[in-house]
């Protein structure tokens, strides 16, 4: 996925657990980040519990979920808890494009 998105000129931030990008997120919160590519299994807090704290601290950025939950009930979870969309792994390039692309032209951030 980082290499995906960097090749295509995006600048991003990689973390390794939900902790670790919420205390990003949360560094940031003022005109941070145009996205938020989140897994829902990560060590040490999980995706939805990231939502909930993003949440609770007013950080608005959009999410992708990306998991293979793909049941309606975690899709609807986690729209519920503010994603506003969802990928399913396992995922092409394409799918990613579609979803980052639509996601930052709705926000008037595309690159291209």
């Amino acid at each position: 996925v980082t290499d995906i998105l960097k090749t295509l000129g995006h600048e991003l931030k990689h973390v390794l657990n939900g902790k670790e990008g919420l205390e990003l997120l949360s560094s940031r919160a003022e005109g941070g980040f145009d996205l938020v590519l989140l897994d829902w299994e990560m060590p040490i807090m999980t995706g939805p519990e990231v939502l909930d704290r993003m949440r609770e601290k007013k950080i608005l950025v959009p999410v992708i979920m990306m998991t293979s939950k793909n049941s309606i009930s975690n899709i609807c979870f986690v729209s519920e808890k503010g994603a506003k969309d969802y990928i399913m792994k396992p995922f092409t390039k394409d799918i990613l494009l579609e979803k980052v692309d639509s996601i930052l032209i709705e926000k008037g951030s595309y690159l291209k």
